[in-house]
C-alpha cells in the first residue's frame, strides 16, 4: 500500500512469543500474519459499513449535507478496497484508493479541479472543502480482542 495511513501496534512480545512457538513447532508466522491481516481487513470494513465509529469509540463527525447515506459509504468503493497481507515480519490493512488518507486523517481540498459537493436539487463546486477525519483503520478493543484470540489460536495449535 504506497499511499494512504500508516499506524503501527506495538506486538514485539507478540512476535517473540511468534517466533519461540514458530521454532518449537516447525510452524512458521506467514500463516499468523495472514490471519491477523485478514481480520483486520474484515473489521476494518465492518467499521466502515456500520458508519463508525473511530477505532478509540469516537463517533464520526456528521455530514455537512444530509444525504441518508451513510459516512465513508456512499458507494462501496473504500469498504470494499481495504485489503489485508502479511508482508515480511508484520500484518498491514489498509486501502489505496487516493482519498482513503484524506478520510482517516481529514484535510482541506481546494484548487483545480474543484470537488462537486452534493445539494438539494443540484451540484456545488465550492472553491474549498473541508472534510473531517474520520479515522476507520486502527486497531480498538473490539480489534484488539479479536486479534488476540486468532494468535492464541495459532499459538495453540503450534504448541
Amino acid at each position: 500500500m504506497s499511499q494512504g495511513v500508516t499506524i503501527h501496534a506495538d506486538t514485539v512480545e507478540l512476535e517473540a512469543v511468534a517466533r519461540a512457538l514458530g521454532e518449537m513447532a516447525g510452524a512458521s508466522s506467514e500463516e499468523l500474519l495472514a490471519d491477523l491481516a485478514q481480520v483486520g481487513e474484515s473489521m476494518t470494513q465492518e467499521r466502515i459499513l456500520r458508519g463508525g465509529p473511530a477505532p478509540d469509540g469516537s463517533a464520526w463527525a456528521p455530514r455537512a449535507i444530509p444525504s441518508g447515506k451513510r459516512l465513508l459509504n456512499q458507494q462501496g468503493g473504500l469498504s470494499d478496497s481495504v485489503e489485508g497481507r502479511a508482508a515480511g515480519d508484520a500484518a498491514e490493512w489498509g486501502s489505496h484508493l487516493i482519498y482513503s488518507r484524506i478520510h482517516q486523517l481529514g484535510g482541506v481540498i481546494s484548487g483545480r479541479p474543484r470537488l462537486a459537493v452534493p445539494v438539494p436539487g443540484g451540484l456545488r463546486m465550492p472553491r474549498r472543502v473541508e472534510i473531517p477525519a474520520r479515522p476507520y483503520l486502527g486497531i480498538g478493543p473490539e480489534e484488539r480482542e479479536a486479534l488476540i484470540d486468532v494468535a492464541e489460536a495459532w499459538m495453540e495449535g503450534a504448541a
